[in-house]
């Protein structure tokens, strides 16, 4: 007789243990996974400090963007030194170290370059304007700055400022842009002069805002009134001195109105003195700017000769 085996296990405990063996294989999954995570983490966690603590120490410090700076000044004023961690340092506040200390650095932006390099890098302030202040003249830049005090004579390459006053300014103070009426004027004049391109303005004086005046070449003073179209006020006044009147003329030219502009010759820098001689000629321009070069050069010259012989002689011009 031929034996025969019999199959004793019941199917039901043959899956009870498949499943015995998938939930066992699962769970060392889950171990490794684990494992491996907290082995990542304190390796993450190793590194971290020793970066902090024993890497990336600061080997070398660069300042780039500098003219007037003094490079060893500018790392001084930042108080990081060789040897201080690239990450653990204080970049934010040594930049603002760096403007409180030093006048001329208008902007500061400070780096890291891996694996021990720190990036300063200066935008310095520009000279953009004289402000008169009693006798003497504080240099400015275009945000307000003051780079320079008690200077004996303005900057002749720069426009000078009368009639804000500023009391006890020091290197390094900063006018106070927002919040003075006069200031803002300031900013909306110089973006007009800009837009227009109207070059040759050495003087600008806001000591009564309905009355503005400012300096051409030192020889013609403007009569502005108030910054009311102002764009078109000064393209106006810019056609008339470039093209309408002769290059050493001297005079006073109204243009409180947009609509008539009246200019008066006299026989010095209005600039200097408000006074106009009694024997004047004046031209008037009214509307826009049109009228050709000849026709006003000779009116100027009608105009200065009749001045000459003491006699009182007005030409007009219209301009359609």
């Amino acid at each position: 007789m031929k034996d025969v085996k019999v199959n004793t296990r019941s199917p039901s405990r043959e899956r009870a243990k498949a499943e015995n063996s998938k939930r066992h294989r699962r769970r060392r999954k889950r171990s490794y996974m684990l494992y491996y995570i907290l082995l990542l983490l304190f390796v993450l966690i190793a590194f971290v400090t020793l970066s902090v603590t024993v890497f990336f120490n600061i080997s070398d410090i660069q300042v780039e963007g500098i003219s007037r700076l003094n490079a060893q000044d500018v790392i001084t004023a930042s108080e990081i030194e060789i040897g201080d961690n690239l990450f653990r340092s204080n970049l934010s506040g040594a930049a603002e170290k760096i403007k409180q200390s030093q006048v001329y650095a208008d902007e500061v932006t400070i780096t890291r370059k891996l694996p021990g390099t720190l990036v300063i890098q200066i935008t310095e302030a520009e000279p953009t304007m004289n402000l008169k202040t009693g006798d003497t003249y504080a240099v400015l830049s275009a945000k307000g700055r003051v780079l320079e005090v008690d200077e004996q004579k303005p900057n002749e390459d720069l426009i000078t400022l009368e009639g804000i006053q500023q009391d006890n300014l020091k290197r390094g103070d900063f006018l106070d842009m927002e919040n003075n009426e006069k200031l803002d004027t300031l900013q909306t004049i110089l973006e007009a002069i800009k837009e227009v391109g109207f070059e040759g303005i050495k003087g600008i004086n806001l000591e009564n805002l309905a009355d503005i005046h400012l300096n051409y070449l030192d020889r013609i003073r403007i009569d502005l009134g108030t910054i009311s179209e102002l764009n078109y006020k000064l393209t106006f006044v810019k056609d008339i001195v470039e093209n309408r009147l002769e290059q050493n003329t001297m005079g006073i030219i109204k243009a409180q109105q947009a609509s008539e502009v009246h200019f008066q010759d006299t026989f010095e820098n209005p600039n200097i003195s408000s006074d106009v001689s009694s024997d004047t000629a004046s031209d008037t321009a009214s509307g826009a700017p049109s009228e050709t070069s000849s026709q006003q050069a000779a009116s100027q010259s009608t105009s200065s000769a009749a001045a000459s012989q003491g006699t009182s002689s007005a030409g007009t011009s219209t301009a359609g």
